[in-house]
């Protein structure tokens, strides 16, 4: 009779990004791939069990009806070792007759209606850690994050345990990059990935504690890529008929997604080096299950995501031959792209990050070949949710109803192409005062707008004008005396892109500046 169990590390996300510094994401994200890939296996052995899966946050094991004593420890050291750690799992257990015919309609899916439901029920506000009195911290999707500790100066203390347990590990952690950023030094042996980069701390290091800029003052730009497989979760059912294909399926998609990361970011950086630095301009966030996360330098962060997408789609088709899944042959991803400067916080690109990610998705539900990617240029540092962010650019009518949003997004991989030969089109033919008229005419009530963007294009010169042709050509956008919108029908407004690529001539003389 087997018994199989699931472990689920709850809000895995708002664990690992809970910090201000990339550091310490990058640190948070190893600790989790440490525990689940080589921490949770040798509990695994030790007591027979045997590993289905043990990554981006979820381990099912399985293990048969007479071994419930050793299935008990796995459990009781798996548990403690997360927690020790301060993250919070969720633990169900799921019991068949007999061998699962179907794994998904068996296993996968009745067990997860089970996590799903212990997740919702209250758990209690009081919890006892060892000597500790836990209080659980607001939000934090960790029931023992904070506690109160007496020092040895006999005084006490509030701590986060969260952040103890990060800090406990850290100071065993003995490899400073992940398997992928290693390769890519030996790749380019002159240059070294700085271990921290962002916010206060630049690229890196010197010897003497100095911090040290690699070669970046000319920029100033930090781009992060937040990228997730599209629909995964609907395609396991075709996926998971058998344990076998779904044990392969896990492993090797972890596998292929760590090959589309590297290949895309060598073949990025091989253009970025071309000038002599010390630091390669990447740091490789969080890859957990199908979620990723990449920090790289501003001017390249469009480029990566376009390469994740377009190399995920080729290295999705060739597993899915490999294993012999029919039903399933094409993955996409879907990428959010925040782009700011090097000061802006940390969490201020995360929640934006996962907000234009998920923009992204729900474009991506519409059409099903292919991956989206929406992107965000912060220029004034405004902090806040994209709505907040974008809401003085948001025109309504004198009914209060929204004309049109001033930014064209998401977009295909294709498209940001074209964006981006628009935007050294008009960077090149028109002065920024000429630009900044044409983007404040697009801020007005739209009769007026229409009227002024009639004014405008009549004072263009005819040299500029065959060029504002070729740009609207490439932006598909219509060449009229009316305004150059777009119908957002599934939702229900009406864009630009030329605002979009406004935004990217600035981004297009940064990356100019470093070759």
């Amino acid at each position: 009779m087997p018994e199989y169990v699931l472990i689920d590390c709850n809000r895995i996300q708002a664990y690992v990004f809970a910090s201000n510094r990339l550091k310490q994401i990058c640190n948070a994200s190893m600790l989790l791939a440490d525990i689940e890939e080589n921490i949770i296996p040798k509990i695994a052995e030790k007591n027979n069990v045997e590993i289905i899966r043990s990554g981006g946050g979820l381990t099912i094991a399985k293990f048969e009806g007479n071994n419930k004593n050793n299935a008990q420890k796995f459990l009781i050291e798996s548990e403690k070792i997360f927690r020790e750690y301060g993250i919070e799992v969720t633990i169900i257990k799921h019991t068949t007759k007999n061998e699962p015919v179907n794994f998904f309609d068996e296993v996968i899916h009745p067990s997860i209606k089970k996590l799903n439901k212990k997740k919702t029920q209250l758990k209690s506000p009081m919890l006892s850690i060892s000597s500790i009195l836990a209080v659980p911290c607001e939000e934090s999707g960790i029931g023992s994050s904070e506690g109160i500790i007496k020092l040895p100066d006999k005084k006490y203390r509030r701590c986060n345990l969260t952040e103890k347990g990060k800090n406990d590990f850290f100071k065993k952690l003995k490899k400073e990059y992940t398997e992928i950023e290693k390769e890519l030094i030996e790749t380019h042996k002159d240059y070294k990935i700085p271990r921290d980069f962002g916010g206060i701390v630049n690229w890196t290091t010197t010897g003497d504690n100095i911090q040290k800029d690699c070669g970046t003052s000319e920029s100033m730009l930090l781009g992060i890529i937040y990228a997730d497989i599209n629909g995964l979760g609907t395609k396991t059912k075709d996926i998971a008929d058998t344990e076998i294909n779904y044990a392969d399926f896990c492993f090797f998609l972890k596998e292929r997604i760590n090959t589309v990361v590297r290949d895309s970011l060598k073949n990025v950086i091989k253009n970025a080096i071309k000038k002599k630095r010390e630091a390669l301009p990447i740091r490789i966030l969080y890859i957990g299950g199908d979620d990723l996360a990449i920090a790289v330098q501003g001017a390249l962060a469009l480029d990566v995501a376009k390469e994740l997408l377009h190399r995920i789609k080729v290295e999705s088709e060739e597993l899915m031959t490999e294993l012999g899944i029919k039903k399933v042959q094409n993955l996409t991803m879907s990428a959010g792209v925040v782009i700011a400067s090097y000061k802006y916080p940390i969490l201020a690109f995360n929640q934006l990050g996962h907000e234009l990610e998920q923009r992204a998705k729900i474009h991506s539900r519409n059409n099903k070949n292919s991956g989206y990617i929406d992107f965000c240029i912060i220029k004034n540092n405004a902090i806040g949710k994209l709505q907040e962010i974008r809401k003085s650019k948001i025109i309504r009518d004198d009914n209060n109803n929204i004309d049109f949003l001033l930014y064209g997004g998401p977009y295909l991989p294709e498209d940001i192409d074209n964006l981006n030969k628009a935007a050294i089109l008009l960077g090149k033919n028109f002065l920024n005062s000429k630009l900044k008229e044409l983007q404040n005419i697009f801020y007005q009530k739209k009769f007026k707008a229409e009227v002024d963007y009639e004014i405008w294009k009549k004072h263009l010169t005819d040299e500029q004008e065959k060029n504002f042709k070729e740009v609207l050509n490439l932006l598909k956008l219509p060449d009229s005396d009316k305004l150059p919108l777009i119908k957002k029908d599934h939702m229900n407004y009406d864009s630009t892109l030329l605002i979009d690529a406004i935004e990217m001539i600035g981004l297009i003389k940064v990356g100019e500046n470093n070759e």
